[in-house]
């Protein structure tokens, strides 16, 4: 996080930018147009085409047009006040950010993420900037507030730190409400869920839509009884797709590296391409269902993948106690490494973990694969 010791230097430096790139606004009230300083600004609604710089105070409060392409310069908008119910940005609709130089978002009370996304809604992030994006509490750091659904998400660029505030997930629902699709197509994404919600995907008593990871570098982390990359605890998530350069999946206690939270369901997961590492919490499986939970038809058609089940569980396949009877595992001779981690205690690397039962298990001859 970035302190400035003086307004008055950062307020001189703004002015500076301002009047080398022709425009210049610092009225506090919506009519933004250009480029727009959040130094003591109040309410403002960002339009097409406005770039927002500078360090918001207390009472800021951002919203971004439907349809709009706006920019964050260097913005730093983390001291909101936790009194304020709202969002550190919030879309008003479908909206585009593009990221440039580095740029900090955190909501204010405590059940609003860093960037809220409405439902029926959807954010595409791009740009070659950084984003560190933050819930004080409930709220996802991109995504999904308290008890309220959110939108689609579509990231095509930039190095993006996501943080779920408690039981939030870092990209994707929160506490109690859906989620639409997720979809990464390229960038360098740390997402950390807080307890019970997913690094990319689903949070607590909640639903999440599709997640496809088309390309990028990928570090997911889920808290508590939720999944690195999948659903959170108690939770439901769509279908899985992966397809990218590298993936590191962690999934907290009881719930899938990739796939199912604790006591959550999971739809298939298809992995097409990439480095992946997933790693499953204690009696989950490193792909595919977490603890009590379920999940459907596991595809893997290429990669570089390591697969770690947690105690009591296959590293690909169930997870303790999982009714996964509809769960079908196919593994292609397409793949360049498989390595599996079993967790102590469980009979299979592939397949069923403790106490539950799947489908079937095909494995084409020819395929490298490596047991632990």
């Amino acid at each position: 996080m970035t302190t400035y010791t003086s307004h008055r230097t950062y307020l001189l430096f703004i002015l500076l930018v301002s009047l080398i790139c022709g425009k210049i606004f610092f009225t506090a009230n919506s009519a933004c147009a250009g480029i727009i300083s959040l130094f003591d600004a109040t309410d403002c609604k960002a339009r097409d085409g406005d770039t927002l710089i500078g360090l918001a105070g207390e009472d800021t409060h951002i919203t971004v047009a439907a349809g709009a392409t706006i920019t964050l310069r260097n913005a730093v908008i983390i001291n909101i006040s936790s009194s304020h119910s709202w969002a550190g940005i919030t879309l008003l609709g479908d909206a585009t950010i593009i990221l440039e130089g580095s740029n900090e978002v955190k909501g204010g009370s405590e059940n609003y993420p860093g960037i809220f996304v409405p439902e029926n809604s959807t954010l595409t992030i791009k740009g070659s900037g950084c984003l560190t994006a933050s819930s004080s509490g409930n709220g996802a750091g991109i995504g999904g507030r308290l008890q309220n659904s959110c939108g689609n998400i579509v990231i095509d660029g930039g190095n993006i730190t996501a943080k779920g505030g408690s039981n939030g997930a870092g990209i994707g629902g929160a506490v109690q409400g859906s989620c639409g699709n997720i979809t990464i197509n390229d960038g360098i994404i740390t997402a950390q869920g807080g307890s019970d919600g997913a690094g990319i995907g689903g949070s607590t008593q909640s639903s999440c839509g599709n997640i496809t990871i088309n390309g990028g570098i990928i570090i997911a982390t889920g808290g508590r009884g939720a999944s690195g990359v999948g659903g959170g605890s108690q939770s439901s998530c769509g279908n899985i797709s992966i397809n990218c350069e590298t993936l590191v999946a962690i999934g907290g206690d009881s719930a899938a590296g990739i796939g199912g939270g604790s006591q959550g369901s999971c739809g298939t997961i298809t992995i097409k391409a990439g480095t992946i590492i997933a790693s499953g919490g204690d009696s989950a499986a490193g792909i595919g269902g977490g603890s009590q939970g379920s999940c459907s038809t596991i595809t893997i058609n290429r990669g570089n993948i390591t697969a770690k089940g947690g105690n009591r569980a296959a590293g690909i396949g169930s997870g303790l106690q999982g009714s996964c009877r509809d769960m079908d595992i196919k593994i292609r001779n397409t793949v360049t490494r498989l390595a599996v981690i079993k967790g102590n205690d469980s009979s299979d690397y592939i397949g069923a973990s403790i106490q539950s039962k799947i489908g079937t298990v095909n494995i084409q001859n020819g395929t490298n694969i490596i047991t632990y």
